[in-house]
């Protein structure tokens, strides 16, 4: 898949060196772009929760990489997370990497070969063997995650299950803003709303990744911080 991404490239997708690939008797070896600032993970760590001008322009620049992945490669990425993100030198621009668990939209999805994404990050298709085909929709769901995480410094839960855990099926009711009062985080309600939209259980019913570009948030200029009192540090 990379080679498809060298020939239709996006500033936001991680491609092909320009180097040849080149095998030996055994390997193939495939050089990539060195992306200097490192993990979106580790700047997280380090800096804390980001705010909510900055978060946007990341999860903005994300989305349209997962767009073209989607519309245009016609793959699902399968585990988008912070630390599957690294930033340019100038610590601004994302770029999405690694792309072992990439599948074709539409291809058939085998629970018992396959196992994608990160918990707490995996939809719940995904994490309940549920799925039958490969989905953009998982890819969204991952997204609305990372976006928790930006914003808070903590994740949104441990399992995508609202049988066994009580914060997933809170937050599937509705009462995200009353989970994050407990928390003393506070974010915006369009924030709320959008991550409500990504994170749906149901995948026919959360947002595509169209949907989420056209969401209210990324047109605000709403100056508001993310505050916590509880922890700056994210949790994998």
């Amino acid at each position: 898949m990379n080679l498809q991404i060298r020939e239709r490239p996006h500033p936001n997708l991680l491609a092909i060196a320009n180097d040849d690939i080149f095998e030996s008797e055994i390997y193939r070896y495939v050089p990539l772009k060195y992306v200097r600032g490192g993990e979106l993970f580790a700047l997280l760590n380090k800096n804390g929760p980001f705010r909510a001008d900055r978060a946007r322009d990341i999860v903005s620049s994300v989305a349209k990489a997962l767009m073209h992945l989607h519309e245009v490669i016609g793959y699902a990425h399968n585990d988008i997370s912070l630390e599957n993100i690294l930033m340019e030198d100038d610590m601004r621009t994302p770029v999405v990497c690694d792309y072992g668990l990439a599948q074709k939209i539409g291809s058939k999805w085998d629970s018992n070969k396959h196992v994608s994404g990160k918990l707490p990050y995996q939809a719940p298709e995904i994490y309940s063997g549920t799925a039958r085909v490969a989905s953009p929709k998982a890819d969204v769901f991952s997204l609305g995650v990372t976006m928790f995480v930006m914003l808070t410094g903590i994740p949104p839960f441990e399992l995508p299950d609202p049988l066994h855990d009580m914060r997933y099926k809170y937050m599937q009711c509705g009462r995200m803003q009353e989970l994050l009062k407990l928390w003393s985080l506070r974010i915006s309600n369009e924030a709320v709303h959008l991550l409500t939209g990504m994170m749906f259980h149901n995948p026919d019913q959360r947002m595509t990744i169209g949907q989420v570009l056209d969401h209210a948030w990324f047109s605000t200029s709403s100056k508001t911080s993310t505050t916590t009192t509880t922890t700056t540090t994210a949790k994998s």
